[in-house]
């Protein structure tokens, strides 16, 4: 009797251990206890002026990149920063130009350029599922490059400000246990930039690249 207790107790040891273990295989991972505490991420970055910024230029802008990484202090928070690149561009019809002195005529050229340099801080709702959203903010310095062109005559301008900009997004991985996989994000940028007809400079980001755990 004594052995088919302790033979029933093992049985039921177990079966609880093979469905905590079947539970846990559901989750594609947890970062902090597979070691993986370093998030690389290589971004194509799209941008899309709005507000004083679509006076100046009104085209969206597909030239764009980021490198950012992040370090997670648990399975929901990480911390980290990114840098990039962003273009923007448009060309104008012929028109004619008042100023002071008189007048001029011509095909108009403007470009903007941005370069943020941020921190950043993000929490993740669901951590080992397939699909994790996410929300995060990024502050720092951004460096912008203006410049207005009409033959050999040009305008330019730059100058550092600060910026922050809200995000939301979500990371899948490729597989389960993967050290790698997609990520995509919208990003809201707005930066204390007063020059000539803006007031602020907002933008809008939308993100995609290729995710590795370090």
């Amino acid at each position: 009797m004594k052995r088919i207790s302790i033979f029933i107790i093992l049985i039921a040891l177990f079966t609880t251990v093979s469905f905590s273990q079947e539970s846990i295989d559901k989750k594609y991972f947890k970062r902090v206890k597979l070691t993986r505490a370093g998030l690389l991420n290589m971004k194509y970055v799209m941008g899309f002026p709005t507000g004083d910024f679509t006076d100046f230029i009104n085209e969206s802008s597909y030239r764009g990149f980021n490198i950012e990484y992040r370090r997670f202090l648990n399975d929901n928070i990480s911390v980290g920063g990114y840098t990039g690149w962003n273009g923007f561009y448009e060309k104008t019809d012929r028109a004619t130009y008042n100023f002071d002195n008189g007048a001029i005529t011509g095909v108009l050229y403007n470009y903007f350029y941005v370069l943020p340099i941020y921190a950043n801080v993000h929490y993740y709702f669901f951590p080992g599922d397939i699909v994790q959203p996410f929300v995060g903010l990024g502050f720092g310095a951004l460096y912008v490059n203006k410049e207005s062109q009409m033959g050999v005559l040009s305008v330019y301008d730059d100058s550092w400000h600060f910026g922050l900009a809200p995000e939301i997004g979500f990371f899948v991985p490729f597989a389960k246990n993967a050290n790698s996989g997609v990520i995509t994000s919208g990003r809201y940028n707005q930066a204390s930039y007063k020059e000539g007809d803006f007031s602020s400079l907002r933008y809008f980001q939308w993100t995609i690249g290729l995710s590795v755990f370090l």
